[in-house]
């Protein structure tokens, strides 16, 4: 995902006409024990990133698909964070 470009994807999805308030997920180590997955809205993804020192390996999902109705039971027991 560019971990070090976040703040300029942002930046440029939102230049774009993505609404602020788009949700994003980055999901960090994905299927590994140490997964993590991170959602909020785009106006707030480079403080989130930032906060809760996201590492490489990660991907970044933008969009409808990255809110989730709820968090799953699988999110729950891979340690998840999950961060409005």
């Amino acid at each position: 995902m560019g971990i070090a470009r976040v703040e300029a994807v942002a930046r440029e999805l939102l230049d774009a006409g993505f609404p602020g308030d788009t949700p994003f997920a980055i999901v960090e180590n994905g299927t590994r024990p140490g997964q993590r997955v991170l959602r909020g809205s785009l106006s707030g993804l480079p403080r989130v990133a930032a906060e809760s020192e996201v590492r490489s390996p990660a991907i970044l999902f933008v969009g409808r698909s990255a809110a989730p109705l709820s968090e799953s039971p699988a999110e729950r027991s891979a340690g998840t964070e999950v961060t409005a």
